[in-house]
């Protein structure tokens, strides 16, 4: 990856002032995520070997239409995104200790710091690499958002759906077995 320069970073004004941002603002759709969904790896052997773990595979696309009014997917959405926010206010915040991070524009769609224009000018090669790495670990999340949005999803919508489901199938197969 080429080094990040002063010229690289971008700034937006909402107000009456300019300050530094980064571009958050989410592309796509939830149909950029590839189902099943990988989970992470486990061991149950002490780490000598490591299974993968997916979602179920009835957790679909499909599922997620059919299962979620457009207010829920909207309510899922912003969940998502406040939590992406916040790790990167929080990643903001450790680079840069003091300052303050906030949401401007439409829809929030730019991290800014309370740096201007003219702040900017004066920062060093040290202070724009921080910024570079920022930026960097602003795009990761906002390039993982559509899964961290399905993850959400996964975890408090379709699993406890499922489990309730299971739940109705155990207890009509244990009244078929009542009445046979």
């Amino acid at each position: 990856m080429a080094r990040f320069k002063k010229g690289d970073i971008a700034f937006h004004c909402d107000h009456w002032r300019e300050h530094a941002a980064i571009n958050i603002k989410v592309r796509g759709w939830i149909q950029d995520v590839k189902l099943p969904m990988s989970q992470g790896r486990f061991s149950t052997d002490g780490g000598k070997t490591w299974t993968e773990s997916f979602t179920t595979p009835g957790f679909t696309l499909d599922w997620i239409e059919e299962h979620l009014a457009d207010r829920q997917r909207d309510d899922w959405f912003w969940i998502a995104c406040n939590d992406a926010v916040e790790m990167m206010i929080e990643d903001a915040k450790e680079l840069f200790p003091g300052v303050k991070f906030w949401q401007e524009g439409r829809s929030g769609g730019w991290l800014v710091g309370n740096f201007t224009h003219g702040d900017v000018e004066g920062w060093d090669a040290i202070m724009v690499s921080k910024w570079g790495m920022l930026s960097k670990w602003c795009h990761a999340y906002r390039s993982d958002f559509w899964r961290s949005f399905a993850n959400l999803v996964y975890h408090n919508v379709f699993l406890p759906w499922k489990e309730n489901q299971d739940g109705i199938e155990e207890a009509r197969l244990t009244a078929e077995a009542a009445v046979a």
